[in-house]
């Protein structure tokens, strides 16, 4: 969203969580929300793995084979 939804983001997310908990519990909630973040990319990486292994596979016989630059 730009600019335009950066300043409802620091507003909700930022300022006024920042200003009602301690600081540990604005550390926990923070590593939590990351955890939110990373854990579907984690999922994804997972179900991708056969498809990304072939293609790497692909991309080294390529390169061995001379039909590949570096």
């Amino acid at each position: 969203m730009g600019d335009r939804g950066s300043k409802p983001y620091r507003w909700i997310f930022v300022v006024f969580p920042g200003s009602q908990v301690q600081a540990g519990n604005a550390e926990i909630l923070s590593d939590t929300l990351l955890l939110g973040l990373a854990l579907p990319n984690v999922l994804g990486l997972y179900f991708l793995m056969p498809e990304v292994r072939r293609a790497r596979d692909d991309n080294w016989r390529r390169l061995r084979s001379g039909a590949m630059d570096v």
